[in-house]
């Protein structure tokens, strides 16, 4: 597309009228009457002046003849531009000097300056150079008569430069509008007098709930919570300071539902002035992420109590509470007896069932205002708030007492669950920390496990754990699994065994175990895997091993296999 700028630019104009000016001055002092020596000076300067101007200018000059387009007169730069010689471009015509598919136009444009006198900021068209390129080039051109003939006399700008600089702004700014457009992420460009959108993207809209139309038509105190004066305050100061400023905050969408959300904010310039440029992220999923993060530090997975640090957390809190209103609080301290003996005799996951358990009697217990933690491996707390009557605590610990009692009696596990507990009082007149107050309550539980035989670990009913007796091997006896797999007998009765392996054992599949009795008889027999745990580590040569232990129950035994297991066994009770 040719462009034309007439008359716009009066500073394009000056070098023609000045280069026709010296050139018409020429001319007449030519024709002139006057004395001829002085003429010839007055000719000699002005054809100098002309030509310094001709030779030094930084455009391309031609002067051309207006009806038959040859090419009278060209400058150095006209030769730099197109790469021929003057002299091959004096041979030359206009029409030499364009590609096939604009000489049209070309001539069109020079039979518009003959017409008119004048044409400025012609664009949009192309000269050839010799080697084939093209020259993007502007035009500026004025006729002048030169001995009765008419010419044009030309300026030729090689405009590459500001063709390639507009190119890489669009590049850029359609980059931007992609950007803007179609980031996964919310854009505002919003207008800090009015605070309304100039503009925005879809997403932004789409996030939102409304059309970009309805948004467009919003300010931003709309789609905003309100911020505190003072954090409003800050975030003006800051952009004032550093044009650029980061913050969390919470847009309301056009439901009325909340949304979190990340906001960069920054100064840019837009339409020839200031702006808000927000660049706003939803970060709700990172909000759930988070407070899942914190609820982890506080909340013990398995049984769902306090963690030891969300404990002293919430009990800092009501001790200085106590501190202010003199109320009565109580801590009780309480340590389930023989978790390791259940995790050895019948595997971790019923030890983990032993702790559940007291979690929940723990949960039965007390009201919502106390606050129930697991301190520790097989340790848990509870602070005790609102105590309105004395000696309370005793009612509380014979009520979790008489729980445990019929929790045992019902048989629903091969063990009992045993509990010490202690209860110290809080005294506001004499202030301390949680742990401070944990510490005290740790030593009366240490004096009642010394004062008081623990309950028996094994029930006394009918409902006896195992059929047979389990006899311990001595240094964990060799076996193989499966014809390769090494493992290690830690215990052995005629319905089953306890394992050590370095690798974990599926449960509910089939093995088959072959070790050897004291009298080197092989001794083999299928069984299945009732439960398997990591324990540990162990180091073996110098590399360190992942440590299992395995309940297998003996299936399909035979009378012969069944003889010399119990000889085997009759070897271990020696």
């Amino acid at each position: 597309m040719v462009h034309t700028m007439d008359d716009k630019d009066k500073t394009k104009d000056q070098p023609i009228r000045e280069l026709k000016e010296l050139r018409g001055r020429v001319d007449e002092l030519e024709k002139s009457d006057a004395v001829p020596r002085e003429a010839d000076r007055k000719i000699r300067e002005s054809e100098n002046r002309y030509r310094s101007l001709f030779e030094n200018a930084a455009d391309a000059i031609y002067l051309i003849h207006t009806e038959t387009l040859k090419i009278l007169d060209c400058n150095p730069e006209a030769s730099r531009i197109i790469g021929y010689t003057i002299k091959e471009i004096k041979t030359m015509t206009v029409e030499d000097l364009h590609p096939a598919e604009e000489q049209d136009v070309v001539l069109k444009i020079f039979k518009k300056i003959s017409e008119r006198g004048s044409l400025s900021g012609i664009s949009g068209i192309n000269q050839l150079r010799k080697d084939e390129k093209l020259v993007p080039v502007e035009i500026n051109a004025s006729t002048i008569e030169l001995k009765g003939e008419k010419y044009s006399l030309c300026i030729i700008r090689d405009v590459t430069r500001q063709r390639q600089a507009a190119e890489a702004r669009q590049k850029s700014e359609e980059k931007y509008r992609n950007f803007f457009n179609y980031a996964n992420d919310s854009f505002f460009i919003i207008d800090p007098a009015s605070r309304r959108f100039l503009d925005i993207n879809d997403n932004a809209a789409k996030r939102l709930g409304y059309t970009k139309k309805e948004l467009l038509n919003l300010t931003i105190d709309e789609i905003d919570l309100p911020l505190s004066s003072a954090h409003g305050n800050d975030i003006t100061r800051e952009l004032q300071v550093t044009e650029s400023v980061t913050f969390e905050h919470v847009h309301r969408r056009k439901d009325g539902s909340k949304m979190p959300v990340e906001i960069s904010s920054r100064l840019i310039e837009y339409n020839g002035r200031q702006v808000f440029q927000n660049f706003v992220r939803d970060i709700t999923t990172r909000k759930k992420m988070e407070a899942k993060l914190r609820a982890a530090t506080v909340t013990d997975e398995l049984t769902d109590l306090s963690t030891r640090h969300g404990f002293f957390t919430f009990s800092e809190r009501q001790l200085k509470l106590s501190d202010r209103t003199r109320r009565r609080i109580s801590l009780l301290y309480i340590y389930l007896n023989n978790l390791k003996l259940i995790n050895d005799e019948f595997g971790y996951k019923s030890g983990d069932q032993a702790l559940v358990d007291t979690a929940n009697i723990l949960k039965n217990s007390f009201r919502g205002s106390d606050i129930i933690g697991r301190i520790g491996k097989d340790r848990f707390a509870v602070l005790l708030t609102d105590l309105s009557e004395l000696n309370v605590e005793n009612i509380i610990i014979k009520n979790i007492t008489d729980k445990i009692k019929t929790y045992n009696e019902q048989g629903l596990q091969n063990y009992n669950l045993s509990l010490n507990m202690g209860v110290v009082r809080y005294d506001p007149e004499q202030p301390c920390s949680t742990d401070k107050f944990l510490s005290r309550v740790d030593d009366l539980i240490s004096k009642d496990k010394k004062r008081h035989k623990l309950e028996p670990l094994l029930r006394e009913d009918k409902t006896e754990r195992r059929i047979y007796k389990r006899f311990k091997t001595a240094n964990s006896f060799p076996a193989e699994l499966n014809g390769s797999d090494k493992a290690k007998i830690k215990d052995i009765s005629i319905g089953g065994l306890r394992l050590k392996t370095s690798q974990h054992l599926a449960v509910n599949n089939i093995y088959k175990i072959k070790t050897l009795s004291a009298d080197n008889k092989e001794i083999s027999q299928a069984g299945v895997i009732v439960w398997s745990y990591l324990i540990g580590t162990e180091t073996d040569k110098g590399e360190s091993l992942p440590c299992y232990e395995s309940g297998l129950k003996f299936i399909d035994m035979n009378d012969s296999v069944k003889s010399s297991l119990e000889k085997f066994i009759s070897g271990l009770s020696l």
